[in-house]
């Protein structure tokens, strides 16, 4: 019959070590697990706090306002005495708006819109077409001025649209950045939460490991006293030495049957 290996040893020893590192290893994980979702929130909190959202935003809605203006400057062509210095100013205002709109890297996103890409294509052309008008002398542009507001006021509903179309895209990134923000931060909670509950556990372990350790030295003295009390009270000589042969210690009896002390 062959004999089989007790396991016990070698589940003791897999429990010492388990108690001795498992907590620590787990506990230095979730350490770093921390350290990077702080990393993340420093991220997120630094790209919300540097979005331009709502600046694009109002930037947006900021067109129409520029577009009614230069919609009431254009009353000036039916007033040949007034000058067209106003007009051709809230002209450069409406064009630098849209040249932003049109070509900012802020804007992207924007104009990857199917719909604001035609919208855009309207607008430009007029700015297109009318650019010569406003820089050239004012008679030329009086003579056109009829059909260059006709062409600002049908302007109207596309600017609407346009402005409309982008808060609401900026409005739903604005949301998603949140979402995820939120999310990250739930993340950090959670981790949060099971580093205390290890360090809970730990303090636990440790405690009790004391408790142990104060029990297990205190038995020892027991033994130790008990063991000089045995000695000592024998009527046997009885000599204690080290593996070298040095006297370590001697009861009564052997202190009177060699005359030491």
């Amino acid at each position: 019959m062959t004999a089989t290996a007790d396991p016990r040893p070698a589940r003791r020893r897999v429990w010492r070590w388990a108690r001795r590192y498992g907590l620590g290893l787990a506990a230095g994980l979730v350490v770093i697990a921390l350290g990077v979702v702080g990393l993340r929130l420093f991220d997120g909190v630094s790209a919300l706090r540097s979005a331009p959202h709502d600046n694009l935003q109002w930037s947006l809605a900021q067109i129409e306002v520029d577009l009614l203006q230069l919609t009431n400057a254009a009353d000036v062509f039916d007033h040949p005495e007034q000058g067209l210095g106003e007009f051709r100013r809230r002209f450069d205002i409406f064009y630098s708006r849209m040249n932003t709109v049109s070509s900012g890297a802020v804007f992207a996103e924007l104009r990857d819109i199917d719909s604001i890409g035609a919208i855009l294509a309207r607008i430009n052309g007029f700015l297109a077409e009318t650019v010569p008008l406003v820089d050239g002398d004012d008679r030329m542009l009086r003579a056109v001025g009829d059909r260059v507001r006709a062409d600002i006021e049908a302007l109207r509903d596309p600017v609407r649209r346009l402005s409309l179309e982008g808060v609401r895209l900026f409005a739903k990134l604005s949301d998603s950045q949140r979402i995820a923000f939120e999310a990250l931060l739930l993340t950090a909670s959670l981790v949060a939460a099971a580093l205390i509950v290890i360090l809970a556990v730990a303090s636990a372990v440790l405690t009790r490991q004391y408790r142990i350790s104060i029990q297990r030295l205190q038995e020892l003295q027991r033994n130790r006293e008990r063991l000089a009390a045995t000695i000592n009270s024998a009527l046997d000589a009885i000599i204690v030495s080290d593996e070298n042969g040095r006297l370590i210690e001697m009861n009564r009896a052997a202190e009177e049957v060699f005359g030491y002390s």
